[in-house]
């Protein structure tokens, strides 16, 4: 029996979208013959007379583990044993087969009217998520899965949300209205389901609002990578060429700068820019300057720090302009340097 989903939605079959749900933890495989069966697995016979054994009773991944994708590093850090990397296997092959599942039937009722996705936290994903969490069981990892639905516009996609939130019911254990509430640059109805053990994401948007966080995350993600420009760069070379506050690390400061972050650099700088500090020049007792010993190194940090400072403005009005910030430019400081 389908529940009407109005004049913009086909009908669903909840209650098969149920059944699924309720399959979420087991994944048969069918076989010919017991001996086919891996290792440890529980050979069970169907009601049309087929013999199958369910993935939860077994999984045998040390050649996988053996051909795992990450070096050595990464297996120390994340602390990998065959254990947690077979449980990391288990989870997410059931979780794959489920989504691969409710994708299908799902996507099949809506008629393709909607647009819907899955994601499903990979292996490796698990494996640094019980690392960073500190846990002892991959299992305990319950927010693996995450569904994401493309309404037509605003009505149909309100509207799947309420047929949503009747089908899963006491299981919906949050609700988020990011369209009429945003945070940032996010667009988004979001569902919290909490099935089974499972914590599942349900974010529905609209493909215009959907085109409105992808802008916007490209822009965080420039904005962040100006920030690094910004502090890890451009802002300690003029902090310590133009500041009388000087510590005995300073000149080592100046070389990492230099010799480690020339990546942050725009163009013009990394053509004038030295290779070295250390060893170029010193603060001599009773003078606030970076006093070189050449004048020819004279020369070419006065040419670069010139240019250090045009390049800081240009990447400063371009921060303002993506963060929405009324532009206010700072003067041009004065270049503590001399030379003997």
């Amino acid at each position: 029996m389908g529940v009407d989903m109005g004049c913009k939605c086909p009908q669903i079959d909840w209650i098969g979208v149920r059944k699924k749900i309720d399959d979420i933890n087991k994944v048969r495989v069918y076989i010919r013959d017991p001996s086919e069966a891996p290792e440890g697995a529980i050979v069970r016979r169907g009601p049309r007379g087929g013999l199958y054994y369910e993935t939860e009773d077994v999984l045998d991944a040390d050649a996988e583990f053996e051909g795992v994708k990450l070096n050595d590093a990464v297996r120390d850090e994340l602390k990998v044993t065959r254990e947690k990397y077979a449980q990391a296997v288990r989870i997410y092959r059931l979780h794959r087969k489920w989504a691969d599942d409710i994708y299908k039937f799902v996507n099949r009722k809506f008629g393709g009217r909607l647009r819907i996705g899955f994601r499903v936290r990979t292996v490796h994903s698990l494996l640094k998520e019980l690392a960073r969490r500190q846990y002892a069981d991959v299992g305990k990892i319950n927010d693996v899965i995450s569904i994401k639905i493309l309404a037509g516009d605003l009505d149909s996609l309100y509207d799947t949300a309420e047929k949503l939130k009747d089908l899963f019911g006491k299981a919906i254990v949050g609700e988020h209205d990011y369209i009429k509430k945003s945070i940032g640059y996010y667009r988004a109805y979001i569902l919290n389901v909490h099935i089974r053990g499972l914590r599942i994401e349900i974010i529905l948007m609209t493909k215009e609002l959907n085109m409105i966080n992808v802008v916007g995350h490209a822009r965080q993600q420039r904005l962040k990578a100006i920030e690094d420009r910004l502090e890890k760069f451009y802002i300690p070379l003029i902090k310590a060429f133009s500041s009388y506050v000087y510590t005995a690390q300073t000149e080592d400061e100046i070389e990492t700068i230099i010799t480690c972050r020339r990546y942050l650099a725009g163009n013009n700088l990394l053509r004038v820019l030295p290779m070295h500090f250390k060893f170029k020049a010193d603060k001599i007792a009773g003078s606030a300057n970076w006093t070189f010993y050449a004048k020819e190194d004279f020369e070419q940090w006065k040419e670069a720090l010139d240019v250090l400072w045009e390049e800081f403005l240009e990447v400063l009005k371009e921060y303002y302009t993506l963060s929405g910030t009324e532009i206010s430019l700072p003067e041009k400081p004065d270049w503590l340097i001399g030379y003997k």
